[in-house]
Order: C-alpha cells, then structure tokens, then sequence
C-alpha cells in the first residue's frame, strides 16, 4: 500500500530552474539530497510516491530524463555518455551538501558513471550510491 501524498504535492514538484530536476517534498532543514535516477524507459514520477515516505532531513530530487513524461518532446541522449554529462551539468548545483545517489535498474548504471563523472569533475562524492535491480 502507498502512503498518501502530502498536501499540494503536484505544486511543489518544482523545475529548479532545470528540465532535469523534480522535487515533491520541502525540505529547507534537509541535511542530505537523495538524487534518484530511474529505470530505462522511467521517469522522475516513479519516485513520486517517496516523498510522503522521506523523512524531513531528506530533499527527494529525482532526475526526468528527455522523452518522459513532459519531457517527451525533447530529444533523446543517443548515449551514455551524453545523458550522464547532461545529469551531472543538472545536479552539480544541488551538491552544496551531502547526497547519496539511488539508481533502479539502468538508472543505477547512470548511478555509478554519474559519481565518477562527479569526481572528474572535482565535486565531492556521494556518501552514498545505492543500485536497485
């Protein structure tokens, strides 16, 4: 059984400014951003349901990739490379604090290319990355 959105959830799934950002819980006191990458033919509404779950020291930010949701007019990434440079190029403002990274499926393969194109980078790494099968 899912757990019941919070109050006004739609209106807080802000853009950040970014076609690659979603949020759905505030979370202004939040001491770690758990950065979620979804399936191969996912999209950032799959971990929708986790914000009523996430506790308030948790900002949920998962990542809409093009081609979902509406984003479905935008081009695809023809490859890995390009989607995990385009991934990092979005998330690197949200890496002011601690983050973990949480990929299911081949978002746990953007996951791991995606923290080691962080550290090519110089930005600090996750605490951690979590891969779901």
């Amino acid at each position: 059984m899912t757990a019941p959105l919070p109050p006004n959830a739609s209106a807080r799934a802000a853009r950040s400014g970014s076609p690659w950002i979603r949020r759905w819980n505030d979370a202004p006191a939040s001491r770690l951003t758990l950065i979620c990458l979804p399936h191969a033919g996912g999209s950032a509404g799959f971990y929708r349901p986790w914000a009523a779950l996430t506790p308030p020291e948790v900002e949920l930010v998962a990542l809409q990739y093009p081609g979902r949701e509406d984003r479905f007019d935008d081009p695809a990434c023809a490859d890995m490379g390009e989607l995990v440079t385009a991934v990092a190029d979005a998330v690197q403002p949200l890496l002011d604090r601690p983050y973990a990274l949480f990929g299911h499926s081949m978002g746990s393969a953007v996951a791991w290319e995606l923290a080691h194109e962080l550290a090519r980078r110089g930005a600090p790494g996750p605490r951690r990355l979590f891969a779901s099968g």
